[in-house]
């Protein structure tokens, strides 16, 4: 459908229709992008999208990699874009901005007026790069209510009472980094938690009157190894509670998500709290080591 141009960087990319034979691959890329959520099952959003609008699914390639996605549909209003997604190995080359325009014209011949799309709260990125393509927000707010739940993945989408609101995603960065220093944790960067944030593998946020006060996040390779980081609650509201259940929408993610022989790691603060929901010590053998970021740092051979 797009080949390879000066305006698309990328030699020998082409943008065509879903395939049955590319399933797998589609997961697995919606996988390292993040874009898989314990309460959407992949494989059911893709066949619901093939039984209502299949040609709306576009894949890109290079060869026979498949490195890009996006679903486009129109419902006779308005236009809608999901799943939008690129390999990080190929990013920096245009073939995000080419997969939204592949998606655009679709719908523009559809006679669609108007495109809209949703970004998870806190994905400074992903945001910064649809206004680069022209889009801005609408004077709406967004909402949502779930006919059809997946299976029991529904346990860790929003829960809310009189007392807070946890949300199964990473709060905003600057709202991340506040917290972070009310909790006495390293204050960290803009730049780094722009970056990062993003890129979470899970992440809960739990709010009070629209103020962040919870968080907490799995990173890691979403394979071998998974790391829980930032669990912090603002100190006004420990012993509430809400500690436990950041860590019980954690734990539910690791329980569906971690293969059999994956390795979950945290540094603990309050050893106990982790000890009493079944963590264990790593071996005293052992020592958890860090290295300072800028420090010199000197590699070589060692000699006998």
């Amino acid at each position: 459908m797009t080949d390879a141009s000066p305006s698309n960087p990328a030699s020998g990319f082409h943008i065509r229709p879903y395939a049955a034979d590319d399933l797998s691959a589609v997961i697995a890329l919606w996988e390292t992008c993040g874009l898989v959520v314990p309460w959407n099952d992949p494989r059911c959003d893709i066949q619901r999208k093939l039984d209502a609008d299949g040609a709306g699914f576009l894949v890109g390639a290079i060869g026979t990699r498949l490195v890009a996605s996006v679903m486009a549909g129109y419902e006779g209003h308005r236009g809608w874009l999901n799943y939008l997604a690129v390999d990080p190995g190929f990013r920096g080359r245009g073939l995000g901005r080419n997969m939204v325009r592949a998606a655009e014209a679709l719908l523009l011949g559809r006679g669609c007026p108007k495109v809209n799309l949703q970004i998870r709260a806190g994905n400074i990125a992903v945001a910064d790069f649809y206004r680069r393509l022209g889009y801005r927000a609408d004077a709406a707010v967004g909402l949502g209510k779930r006919l059809i739940p997946d299976a029991p993945a529904m346990a860790a989408a929003v829960e809310s009472d009189e007392q807070f609101r946890i949300l199964p995603t990473p709060p905003p960065a600057d709202e991340y980094l506040r917290l972070r220093v009310r909790a006495g944790m390293s204050p960290g960067t803009p730049e780094a938690a722009a970056l990062g944030l993003p890129r979470s593998l899970f992440a809960v946020s739990a709010y009070h009157r629209g103020n962040l006060i919870g968080m907490g996040r799995v990173v890691g390779d979403g394979g071998c190894n998974f790391t829980i980081v930032d669990v912090a609650v603002d100190p006004d509201r420990r012993r509430q509670g809400l500690g436990r259940r950041i860590m019980a929408k954690i734990m539910f993610y690791l329980q569906r998500n971690a293969p059999p022989g994956a390795q979950v790691f945290l540094l603990a603060e309050t050893p106990e709290f982790y000890e009493r929901i079944g963590f264990r010590h790593i071996d005293p053998a052992g020592m958890a080591m860090y290295w300072p970021h800028g420090s010199k740092y000197d590699i070589q051979e060692t000699k006998k």
